[in-house]
């Protein structure tokens, strides 16, 4: 063998052994780079709980509540902000009216059992995608806690039926939850206990209208009329009590008498009259063009839009009506029959012969 075919079988031999290297380097490269990227995975999803909260905070220990809307810029759209006061939710954005607690509670109930599942995304740059940033959302539910940090849950687009996607503020996983835009409402208007003007009728102990009275003294009922007094079944009196305190609204249009509410010539008023002293007097006007009838109350500064219907029930009444009231009351008492073991009222009212004065046997 010749000295230059020998150097060209080394230099061949060192090519192959060199390309072998870098296919061994290569291989374990991709196993490390696969080992670290199970790795990572793991770690990112072994925590992961499917059925886990999407919130973390207690909802029972809430006493504030935040809901915003953006409208499609990204503008403010609406809000509504609940305060619990002494175990009563108030809008104090909205005059201060008060909310039905059993519905705060509702919307609780609604967040504290939304389920995480599994992230679609886990990157701060995919909140803006999925509009659940906090510069960038479709609404915005923020709970608090005392002096705590608010909880905030961002809800974005809805990619199908009855489903939107989700973020809390603690971390940037999104999730997809079960959850209808309509069930999150930020219109202050749509929160309003709609019997904000009601009172309970049982502490009511006097009705004052224009042309009659009926009023409570001691157990019993009376109605006074015409300067004459007649005494009312406490049934009739306690339905017409219902009745008159059976004032729901529609809507509140604000603290400022306009105009076109009309309200310095009234269609109705009267005055209701409490166990503990305090009267309530309501106004019932309706409004210059005729669309609207407007309640004012004395206990409250907002003017309520209410059904004409309500009025017209009203007004219905007179001390006419109480008296026919009265009349097929006593008429439906009469007709009730006798409770076992109780002599009718015909039997009580016959003379009982007296067993001493018996005519002498002949």
């Amino acid at each position: 063998m010749n000295h230059s075919t020998g150097t060209a079988i080394r230099r061949g031999g060192t090519s192959t052994n060199s390309r072998a290297s870098m296919m061994l380097i290569g291989l374990l490269v991709l196993q490390l780079s696969l080992a670290m990227f199970l790795k990572l995975s793991e770690s990112q999803y072994q925590t992961v709980e499917p059925t886990a909260p999407l919130l973390t905070c207690d909802t029972t220990k809430v006493d504030k509540v935040i809901v915003e809307e953006n409208d499609d810029d990204g503008k403010s759209k609406s809000r509504v902000v609940f305060q619990k006061d002494k175990g009563s939710w108030q809008l104090p954005e909205t005059f201060g009216l008060r909310t039905p607690t059993a519905k705060v509670g509702q919307l609780l109930d609604l967040l504290k059992d939304l389920k995480k599942g599994f992230p679609i995304a886990t990157t701060s740059g995919a909140t803006e995608r999925f509009k659940v940033s906090p510069k960038s959302f479709v609404r915005a539910i923020s709970l608090y806690e005392g002096q705590k940090d608010p909880t905030i849950l961002y809800l974005g687009s809805s990619p199908s039926f009855k489903t939107m996607y989700a973020k809390s503020s603690s971390s940037n996983d999104i999730y997809t939850v079960d959850l209808m835009p309509s069930q999150i409402n930020a219109k202050s208007a749509n929160w309003v206990d709609n019997s904000v003007a009601e009172v309970i009728p049982s502490l009511i102990v006097c009705l004052e209208f224009e042309s009659f009275k009926v009023q409570k003294a001691g157990t019993t009922w009376t109605m006074t009329a015409h300067d004459k007094t007649e005494t009312l079944p406490e049934n009739v009196a306690l339905s017409f009590g219902a009745n008159v305190s059976n004032t729901p609204i529609n809507s509140v249009l604000g603290t400022t008498d306009k105009p076109e509410y009309n309200s310095g010539h009234p269609e109705l008023s009267y005055k209701l009259t409490l166990k503990d002293g305090k009267s309530v007097t309501y106004r019932y006007s309706k409004s210059r063009d005729g669309n609207q009838i407007v309640l004012k109350t004395s206990d409250n500064n907002c003017y309520f839009e209410v059904d004409e219907s309500l009025l017209h029930r009203l007004k219905g009444f007179s001390a006419e009506s109480l008296m026919v009231m009265k009349s097929e009351a006593e008429k439906a008492k009469r007709a009730q029959p006798p409770v076992q073991g109780e002599m009718p009222d015909k039997v009580k009212k016959q003379s009982i012969p007296d067993a001493t004065n018996k005519t002498p046997i002949k």
